[in-house]
Parts: C-alpha cells; structure tokens; sequence
C-alpha cells in the first residue's frame, strides 16, 4: 500500500457482539429501547429505520444486543451479499435489540465507526465472505473466523475523520445522481403510460364499442401437476403467473419455466394458445399488481391464468395487447381478498374499438414511443449501474492508499 497504513484484523480493533449485561445493569426491565429487524436495516445505508421503542424485558433474551455508534452487519445469505448495513444512532436510552442475524462491532477506539462502515461496503469484502459462507441452502452465513481475522487499513483517527468527511460529500454528490436519474426513468414511464392511458380513455370519433367477449376467445388454463415442473425443451410451453414478472414496460413473454410434450399437454387437457395471444392472472394477489403479457410463441398456461385469444379480422393482436395494458385488472375482479376475475365478466367487458385499420395506426404509434421509452430506460440504469461503480471505486481507491486523500483527488475520480 502505498500510504502504509498498518493493517489490523477487526478482533483487535472491534468488540464483536458487546455482551447484554451492559443493557440489564444500565436499565430496568421496563424501560424502553430500540427493536430493529432485519429489514430496518438499510442497504449500504449508516442511518437505521427505527421503530416503536420495546420494553428491555421482552427482548433482552431472544435478540442481539448493541448501543449507540455500534456498526451492525447483516452475516445470513442474502442479506449479507446485499449489503445490509449500517450504524446504531440515536436509539431509546442509547441501546437497541434487534436480529439474530446481526454481527455488531464496537470500535475499542483504534477505528472510527463510519471509517469502518465505509470499509465494509465494500464488494470486495462481501465477495470475499460470501465465497466462505456455510450452512443450509437459504440459511448460509459468515463465518465468525472472517469477521474477527479480516484485516483492515488503520490510519490515524484525524485521517479517518478526514476520508469520511470526503467519501460523505462524494457518495451525497452520488446519492443526488441516483436521484435525479431515477426520478427521470419514473417520468419516462409515466410519460408512456399516461399516453397510453389517453388513447384508450378518450372519446374519439368513429370508434364503436364491443364487449371484450366478441372479438377474442377467452380461455382459461388447466392444472398443472407438479411432477412436470422443470421440464425444459419439450413442444410446449407452459406459462404460470410466476413466469409474467414485468420487467420496466417489458410486453412480451419471453420465458417459460415449465414445457410439456404434446403427449403430457393432452393428457393434462390443456388447450393450446396462439402466438400473440394476451394473458393475465384470474386470481389472487397478481392481479392487484397488474401483470398482463402478450406470449411470443404458441402455449399452454395454468388454471391461475387466462387467455385472450383476437379475432384479427376484428382486433389486431397488438392493439388488444395495449388495450389490455391499459386496463386495471383489479376492476375487472370481484374485488374479493384474494380477487378473482371470472369468464363472464372478461366476456362482457365493454371496449372501445376503431376500424382495423385505425387499430393498426395507432400500435404502430403506440410501438415506436415503447421503443424510446426502453431506450431511456437503459440509459438510466445504466447510469445507476456507473454511480454504483463509482461508489465501490472510490472505496477500493480509499483502502487501497491510491488517493492522496485530497478533495481535488475525489473530485477527479468522480468525473471519471
């Protein structure tokens, strides 16, 4: 390292979960503390979301204890690749309980707590630990003798003070960034839907109105067993709620997790529907979030799932793809909990409809301005993908000695 900070492992600069002792003598049962769970446990975030205070006495033998400007680590698998993490600030009667899955590090006063949160946001050492990580499948955690030997860069403490100062005003600059970057991508899609929206709500001249039932089939899928979940490559197809996850303004389905043979699609009694065809969920909690996709190839789908198959010489496919996309699902439900949307209503639902022709013009409208708007959206996340970049850049440069610590020096990584 070119600065030639000493390295120390964190056992010798960090108590490594404080014991609760101090909280029992400090406190009365029945005074109040800070519970925070797992997810008040931010991402890459020194501020924690505090809750409603909880008496001492009732968490005092189940959860892990910690106190002000102690640095929490989450250190269960995904948690701990995610980068939950932050600094206790700020708790009821400077003391807080939370989850079993939290390792705590208490400077002995060697090492700033802000320092030491920087220097564990950094990819490189949740990398490093995830690939040491033992235990169950979905309960895989880090190891104790990785957190206790790995070594960190120790500079003075008015130097530590001072990188804080500098990576706090840099990573501000790049949280403001992000901001703007998502508030763009989210006026992009809005743009796009309320476009949408306008085309399919107002009153224009020449449209008539159907009801959904005359132009399309509408079917609904069939159950599907699990001993043919996972089967890849055969004819099929066969598409579940759980396969229509919307990516962005994403339109069509492109993945399948489950095909049948024709054979297996026969003896299932599943019905095969055409390329182009729209489908969405008829019941439970995915109705409420909307998801509707238009398959890419011929298929089957399951009983959670129906089916809109268009008469083209009454509506282009793609034009009751967007009219479908415009629709909230949830008003075509019973309004129940779990909603459902049954056959009957779908095929009495009344739509707006335009000549083909018309219907034709505006998917070609309606096509090119969702083409700009993923174009726009893969600029902005790319920009959030470079400002990520930066951050653990600027980290990696910090603890690696390659900057001289300077404002200058920060300023010009950043415009990097």
């Amino acid at each position: 390292m070119t600065n030639k900070w000493p390295m120390r492992p964190l056992k010798e600069l960090c108590t490594i979960r404080p014991p609760k002792k101090e909280a029992v003598q400090r406190l009365k049962p029945e005074e109040k503390i800070s519970f925070v769970p797992m997810d008040c446990l931010g991402i890459l975030s020194k501020n924690l979301t505090l809750q409603e205070g909880r008496k001492l006495e009732d968490v005092r033998s189940s959860y892990t204890y910690f106190a002000d400007n102690d640095v929490l680590l989450a250190k269960i698998t995904p948690c701990f690749e995610n980068g939950k993490l932050g600094i206790a600030q700020n708790l009821t009667n400077g003391v807080g309980f939370g989850s079993s899955e939290f390792v705590v590090l208490r400077s002995k006063g060697e090492i700033d707590p802000e320092f030491l949160f920087y220097f564990l946001s950094q990819d490189n050492f949740r990398n490093a630990g995830a690939r040491v990580m033992s235990g169950a499948v979905g309960h895989k955690r880090v190891p104790k003798d990785y957190i206790e030997d790995h070594e960190m860069p120790v500079p003075l403490l008015e130097e530590q003070k001072r990188i804080v100062a500098l990576l706090d005003e840099a990573f501000a600059a790049i949280a403001r960034a992000e901001a703007n970057a998502e508030k763009n991508l989210a006026n992009a899609r809005e743009l796009f839907e309320s476009y949408v929206n306008a085309i399919f709500t107002r009153k224009s001249e020449g449209w008539g109105e159907e009801k959904l039932g005359y132009v399309c089939e509408i079917q609904s899928g069939s159950g599907f067993p699990k001993k043919y979940q996972g089967f890849k490559g055969d004819k099929y197809p066969f598409y579940k709620v759980g396969d229509m996850t919307l990516v962005g303004n994403e339109t069509h389905m492109n993945i399948a997790n489950n095909y049948v043979s024709e054979e297996v699609r026969k003896a299932l009694g599943a019905k095969v529907s055409p390329k182009g065809s729209v489908i969405f969920p008829k019941v439970g909690g995915a109705i409420i979030t909307n998801k509707k996709r238009k398959i890419n190839e011929q298929g089957c789908f399951d009983n959670n799932v129906m089916g809109l198959i268009p008469n083209e010489n009454l509506i282009d496919p793609n034009f009751l793809y967007w009219l479908m996309w415009s629709t909230d699902l949830y008003e075509l439900s019973n309004k129940a909990n779990p909603p459902s949307i049954t056959q009957g209503t779908v095929k009495n639902w009344p739509i707006k409809l335009p000549p083909l022709e018309d219907q034709k013009r505006i998917v070609a409208l309606l096509d090119r301005f969702h083409t700009e708007t993923l174009r726009l959206e893969d600029i902005y996340k790319l920009k959030f993908k470079n400002l990520a970049e930066l951050k653990q850049s600027l980290l990696e440069k910090v603890f690696n000695g390659e900057l001289t610590m300077e404002k200058a020096d920060f300023e010009k990584v950043a415009a990097e």
